[in-house]
């Protein structure tokens, strides 16, 4: 199939090719002391009140349905001030908060926001909405309300709970917040997520005029991936020639202030898989922080394997963290992991601008 024109500005958060940005970090790595990432996750709960269908960390709320701490959050917090002892990439410089479950249903996650944020350190926020209105989002640099649907039968079918009205209401408070987050850039404000599945493919166009309507920055779609330990529905021909469409009408709803952005690069011409690269290298310079199996906090090395045994610390500290980061063991899984039997990478580009300007030499960055 003809590649789907995915957006209208080069220049935005989610075009993939802003990870060369990182290049000078990643050449670092191998070395000791170990640079830290650039970013990092946070799981601050792995209970959620929704059941959305594809959910990628349906196995790990089933086993471990806990939440992390204010200490550990604030711990957490600390330790991406200082992550290593690196003489240059020594802190991490953004989180993003998500799930494991719905953030929001930790109070904590309040605390860990203003925290990182007297670091200096940039928060993102991921959330279903739900309880939107009970927190002070405006430090955040941006928040993403993962909608999934336009209308509330959509919403219904794929959620499992009927919460669309309420999201929606704690949208329009949220778009109207001061701060950080209002400030003027497509990498602020709040964003309208929707992620794609054959069930809700006819609600693109309504819920992107919704978006917009609403006051939101952006409308990001992405196809679903399939979650780790699960099989799935895919899209048909059909599927595909109703998506093209539906993003056609919706790219026609942009201007100065709301753009569309359907994110299909990560994913070959019918929405699978694309792990088209050697290694996975990400592991050595990303981290999902997870409620704990006892006490302090897990890290997964992989957001899209949470609950995947063979790549989680369970139980760490700042001190184990940083004992941990860069040495031979974490070095050593790359080598453990191979990229065609995962079932999704959402860091599949950094993976690819790894292998390709870092390990091939094939792009010569250093020229301009």
């Amino acid at each position: 199939m003809n590649k789907i024109k995915e957006w209208t500005s080069d220049f935005h958060p989610f075009n993939s090719l802003k990870h060369f940005s990182q290049i000078y970090r990643w050449k670092e790595i191998g070395k000791r002391p170990a640079p830290a990432p650039a970013s990092v996750s946070l799981d601050p709960s792995n209970v959620c009140q929704l059941d959305c269908i594809w959910c990628n960390s349906a196995y790990i709320r089933e086993t471990n349905p806990k939440m992390i701490d204010k200490k550990s959050l604030l711990e957490i917090a600390k330790l991406l001030n200082n992550f290593t002892d690196h003489p240059v990439y020594n802190k991490v410089e953004a989180v993003c908060i998500a799930g494991g479950g719905e953030p929001l249903i930790n109070p904590a996650t309040q605390d860990f926001i203003n925290q990182v944020s007297k670091y200096g350190i940039k928060p993102g926020l991921i959330t279903n909405g739900v309880l939107l209105n009970r927190f002070d989002v405006s430090k955040c640099e941006w928040v993403g309300v993962s909608v999934d649907a336009g209308t509330r039968e959509t919403y219904l079918k794929l959620k499992g709970q009927d919460k669309f009205d309420t999201v929606i209401k704690n949208i329009e408070k949220v778009v109207k917040a001061k701060g950080l987050i209002s400030q003027p850039g497509r990498a602020h404000g709040v964003s309208y997520k929707f992620v794609m599945h054959p069930d809700n493919i006819k609600d693109i166009y309504i819920a992107a005029k919704l978006a917009k309507d609403l006051g939101c920055r952006n409308f990001h779609l992405r196809p679903f991936g399939i979650p780790y330990k699960k099989s799935g529905k895919l899209f048909t021909n059909k599927d595909i020639t109703e998506f093209r469409s539906q993003l056609e009408q919706a790219r026609k709803l942009e201007d100065k202030n709301f753009q569309v952005y359907g994110i299909t690069h990560k994913f070959d011409g019918r929405f699978r898989v694309n792990n088209n690269f050697d290694k996975c290298f990400a592991v050595t310079f990303s981290a999902t922080f997870e409620p704990p199996t006892t006490e302090g906090f897990n890290v997964s090395l992989c957001c899209d394997r949470r609950g995947d045994p063979k790549l989680t610390l369970e139980d760490m500290s700042i001190d184990k963290i940083r004992k941990f980061w860069g040495s031979k063991e974490h070095l050593k899984m790359v080598d453990n992991i191979d990229p065609k039997k995962c079932p999704r990478c959402t860091r599949g580009p950094h993976n690819k601008v790894y292998e390709q300007a870092i390990i091939k030499e094939n792009i010569g960055y250093e020229f301009g």
